[in-house]
């Protein structure tokens, strides 16, 4: 219900432009077109073209995120319930409900939610098929097989959520350890030759920058307070620190009681939300790979971290803590703490008419300043697909549309592309040669996602577009760009 109105009323952003323009070819076309760009999405651009033939428009592109969450929420629910009764089940579940990274990724015509729902339903069947015995608990690794290949194949990122789940097989013996890495090959053996082929295209995330300590820091805090910041501020350290001290409040009281299976389940907990992060930190010392988007699985484990602090047991006779209901008062705290934490984020996303990319803004003031025969120069690097179709669609330039979307069934790509405005109110462009058209000195306009590049500024002058430079004339629309130009012959 969070993301809901932001599903209906967000525009599109870069990257859900393009899982559109890609949901719109055929599968045949799809097939060519990610021998171009994007060929690790292909399952979920598939997915969403399937959906999107039964409810068109931008809440069908949506829908398979929106569903994922809200089944994601339930599955992690079960689990907590599995172990600690039907509070920490509804705790689980309204963490993971409420949390601003997946309420932002539940409005998010992306495959993270997806990954995120195939990854949570492995988990609780690899809990259903441990504790099973013989038989029964081949549908469970069946399915856990099942949701595994989804998990892979929606990110592949995302297997490092499923990898805790070891800890719950060792702690039930030879036989389930045994089952559960027979279950993991047979997964392997399946995405494997997925993620080979989608390695052709690592050049893809070759824009994502190297990350320093406090940015990591705060990619981390993004699994509990907020979906998008890179700086540290108070609540983000104040809803890490309830997250380390709940679980090491946790983990000490059930030590002290010498209960295995708490312990076991903590572990597996903080692995599941650690243990992607820490991974992808020390990747990115050679080759940067940290985003928060990458780490949605990682949900699972805060969630279920919050849910085993409804059900803490104080061991009898302990002396810091004398009575049962001291331990779950704290519990209770750190949980209220986590809850909160998670409010601040949702009440500013809420309020806010875009998320990243302003399209309408960006086009409403090209068209209260161009005129009929200014040029238009679109900017689109490799991995932002979506932005000349963004330019088109909330200009109204159906023709330029048409024209990004049988480029892309051709997998064929413009770095930069010069069309001259035949009409405004809605945006008519027509394709235009390079140095071809216009006289010297008319008006330009450069489009772009971030701030220009040298090799962006001089490929646009190669094309006849000179002084597109970010140099503060350039208006922003949160992450696009808007700066003006002129031509030159």
């Amino acid at each position: 219900m969070l993301a809901l109105p932001r599903a209906i009323g967000f525009p599109l952003s870069r990257d859900e432009l393009a899982t559109a323009t890609f949901a719109s070819l055929s599968p045949g076309e799809q097939a060519t077109a990610v021998t171009l760009v994007d060929a690790v999405a292909t399952p979920y651009y598939l997915l969403v073209h399937a959906v999107t033939s039964v409810l068109p428009g931008d809440l069908g592109i949506r829908l398979p995120s929106l569903v994922a969450t809200a089944v994601a929420a339930v599955a992690v629910g079960v689990l907590a319930g599995r172990w600690w009764g039907v509070h920490s089940s509804a705790a689980a579940a309204a963490l993971l409900a409420a949390n601003p990274l997946m309420v932002a990724l539940a409005a998010t015509a992306r495959p993270a939610a997806t990954a995120t729902v195939c990854v949570a339903l492995a988990l609780l069947c690899a809990d259903i098929a441990i504790s099973a015995r013989g038989q029964s608990a081949v549908v469970p690794w069946v399915g856990f097989v099942a949701a595994t290949v989804g998990a892979g194949v929606m990110h592949l990122f995302s297997l490092l959520a499923v990898i805790p789940v070891i800890a719950l097989a060792l702690r039930r013996g030879r036989r389930a350890a045994v089952s559960c890495l027979l279950a993991a090959v047979a997964s392997a053996v399946v995405i494997c030759p997925f993620a080979w082929w989608a390695s052709s295209q690592t050049g893809q995330v070759s824009w994502i920058p190297a990350v320093e300590a406090p940015v990591a820091l705060a990619i981390l805090s993004n699994l509990v307070t907020s979906p998008d910041r890179l700086a540290l501020d108070v609540l983000d350290a104040l809803g890490l620190v309830a997250i380390a001290l709940g679980t090491g409040a946790a983990l000490v009281i059930a030590a002290r009681a010498r209960q295995i299976d708490p312990i076991v389940r903590l572990t597996f907990a903080f692995g599941v939300a650690v243990l992607p992060w820490l991974t992808l930190l020390a990747v990115s010392a050679v080759s940067p790979v940290l985003r928060t988007g990458y780490l949605a699985p990682s949900t699972i484990g805060v969630a279920l971290i919050g849910a085993s602090l409804v059900r803490v047991e104080a061991p009898d006779g302990a002396a810091w803590v004398r009575h049962r209901i001291g331990a779950r008062f704290v519990g209770a705290v750190l949980l209220a703490g986590i809850l909160a934490s998670t409010i601040p984020a949702n009440v500013r996303a809420a309020s806010a008419g875009f998320r990243h990319d302003d399209f309408p803004g960006l086009a409403s003031e090209l068209l209260a300043h161009a005129e009929p025969g200014d040029m238009v120069a679109v900017v689109q690097r490799r991995h932002e697909t979506g932005l000349a179709a963004g330019v088109a669609r909330y200009a109204g330039d159906e023709a330029f549309g048409s024209e990004v979307r049988q480029r892309l069934a051709a997998a064929s790509a413009l770095s930069a592309e010069v069309r001259q405005i035949v009409a405004t109110a809605p945006l008519q462009t027509t394709q235009t040669p390079a140095r071809a058209w216009a006289p010297n000195n008319c008006s330009a306009w450069v489009v772009s996602a971030g701030e220009l590049r040298d090799d962006d500024v001089h490929l646009l002058r190669r094309l006849g577009i000179v002084k597109a430079v970010d140099d503060g004339e350039s208006r922003r629309f949160g992450g696009l760009r808007l700066t003006p130009a002129r031509c030159d012959r």
